[in-house]
């Protein structure tokens, strides 16, 4: 195995996604990962190497955009252990806006302000002309602690952005 990716003096112990780490990064790591929010799926990879004083930290938030971006194979900007994009902005970056009466299965939901987000999973619809789509969002939710699926119109008041 060759030399620890943030100690090169030190020899590696230990590879995860393709990088060699040392004995004290992967003790650093798994307090890391014992850190992280109990609601973030995944947890494993939801770290990150802050420096090589600090060493290995839980990645702060919520990790909406983290289960997503596993969902969608999505490696863009800010990333966890992985490489899997962690930041809704990020995530939502160059995608195209859908009005609601054109949502569809796979488009990514995210909330005003852009600090949630999650996956349509399921669109009905309307029973009248006129009327919006019944649309379902599954998502990674620190209030409902961890995956949950909540309709647009109930959970998140018919408020926010879809993507395609």
């Amino acid at each position: 195995m060759a030399n620890c990716v943030h100690h090169p003096a030190s020899k590696a112990v230990y590879a995860v996604y393709g990088k060699s780490y040392c004995d004290k990064c992967k003790k650093d790591m798994e307090a890391a990962r014992k850190a992280v929010n109990k609601h973030v799926v995944p947890k494993e990879c939801f770290i990150t190497h802050e420096s090589t004083k600090k060493g290995w930290v839980a990645i702060e938030g919520t990790g909406c955009a983290h289960w997503v971006a596993h969902q969608k194979n999505l490696h863009k900007g800010s990333a966890c252990l992985a490489g899997f994009t962690i930041k809704v902005t990020d995530a939502v970056g160059g995608k195209s806006v859908v009005p609601v009466d054109k949502v569809q299965v796979g488009d990514f939901y995210a909330e005003p302000g852009l600090h949630h987000m999650g996956l349509v999973v399921a669109v009905t619809k309307p029973k009248k002309p006129g009327d919006p789509p019944d649309i379902m969002i599954q998502h990674d939710s620190s209030g409902q602690g961890g995956l949950a699926k909540n309709t647009f119109a109930t959970r998140f008041h018919s408020k926010g952005t879809f993507y395609h």
